[in-house]
C-alpha cells in the first residue's frame, strides 16, 4: 500500500484550498511568457521527466497499470492547474493558457482522452462526453478499485483531475465523477413506493429522491476514498447546489467519517 502522506495541495489547509480554486485564484497574475502546457497538449513538448508526447503518452501508456501507478511525473502535464506541483519539471497553469486551450477543438480532445485513460486507470468508462455519465469497466473495475482503495496517492491525482478539468471548461464532468463514487460506496437498497417494492444498485452516477429503508454501510471495495470524498473531492465543485446535493447525499447514506466537519465552510 502506497500511504496517503497529505491529501493538500499547495501547501494550505483543504478548506481554503478549495475555496481559493473556486473562487479563481484572487489576485493571482498572468504569466504570457509561459506556455508550456499549451505546447504540451498541442504535442510540441515532452512531459518531463521520463514522459513523452501527448499523443504518444494516450497510445502507448494506456493500460500500462503498473507504469501508470509507478510513474509520478506525467499526472501534472496532463492535467496541469493553477497551482505549483511537487514536480519541478512540470509548470503551472495560466489563463492565457486556459483559453487558448479551451478554444483549441484537437487539445480539448487529448484532454478528454486523458481524462479517459485516467478512468480506465481506476476501472471507471466515461459513458456520455456530454453529460458525463460513467459506468464501471465490466473487465477491470474489481482490480482497478482494489488499487484506488489501496494506494492513497492517487487521492491527490484526483484533486488534481477535477481542478484541471473545471480549468479547462469540463466541469460538467465533475460532479457524475463525485456521485459515482458515492453511489460505489453505497450497497445496494431496497426503496418502497405507494405500489411496490424495489431494489436499486449503486454502479451508476445518479441521484435518487428515494428514501432507503436500511442503513447503507461502506462498500469495501471503496471504502477508504470516503474522507478523500467527502474533504477534498466535493469542495472542489464549483456550483454550490451541486456541493450541497452531493454533501447531503452522503450523509444520507451514512458516509461521513468521524472527523468529518457538517458543513462545507466558505
Amino acid at each position: 500500500k502506497v500511504p496517503c502522506v497529505s491529501h493538500t495541495m499547495g501547501g494550505v489547509n483543504a478548506k481554503e484550498d478549495a475555496k481559493r480554486y473556486r473562487d479563481g485564484y484572487p489576485g493571482d497574475q498572468d504569466n504570457l511568457s509561459s506556455n508550456y502546457n499549451v505546447d504540451f497538449y498541442k504535442g510540441k513538448i515532452r512531459s518531463e521527466p521520463d514522459g513523452d508526447y501527448i499523443d504518444d503518452i494516450h497510445q502507448q501508456w494506456w493500460g500500462k497499470y503498473d507504469l501508470l501507478e509507478a510513474h509520478h511525473g506525467y499526472i501534472q502535464w496532463i492535467f496541469p492547474i493553477r497551482e505549483e506541483g511537487v514536480n519541478m519539471h512540470a509548470h503551472k497553469l495560466y489563463v492565457h493558457e486556459i483559453a487558448e486551450m479551451r478554444a483549441d477543438p484537437l487539445v480539448m480532445a487529448r484532454v478528454i482522452r486523458s481524462y479517459r485513460m485516467m478512468l480506465d486507470f481506476y476501472g471507471i468508462v466515461l459513458k456520455d462526453e456530454q453529460t458525463g455519465e460513467l459506468e464501471r469497466n465490466p473487465h477491470n473495475y474489481e482490480r482497478r478499485f482494489h488499487n484506488l482503495n489501496t494506494c492513497g496517492h492517487n487521492y491527490l491525482r484526483i484533486t488534481r483531475i477535477l481542478k484541471s478539468l473545471g480549468e479547462l471548461g469540463l466541469e460538467h464532468f465533475k460532479r457524475p465523477l463525485c456521485e459515482f463514487f458515492i453511489s460505489e460506496l453505497a450497497p445496494p437498497t431496497t426503496t418502497t413506493t405507494d405500489t411496490d417494492t424495489t431494489t436499486t444498485t449503486a454502479t451508476t452516477a445518479t441521484t435518487s429522491t428515494d428514501t432507503p429503508t436500511q442503513p447503507k454501510k461502506k462498500n469495501s471495495l471503496l471504502a477508504n476514498i470516503a474522507p478523500s470524498l467527502r474533504n477534498y473531492w466535493l469542495p472542489v465543485l464549483k456550483m454550490d447546489a451541486e456541493r450541497q446535493q452531493c454533501l447531503d447525499r452522503m450523509r444520507a447514506c451514512g458516509l461521513f467519517v468521524d472527523d468529518d466537519d457538517d458543513d462545507d465552510d466558505d
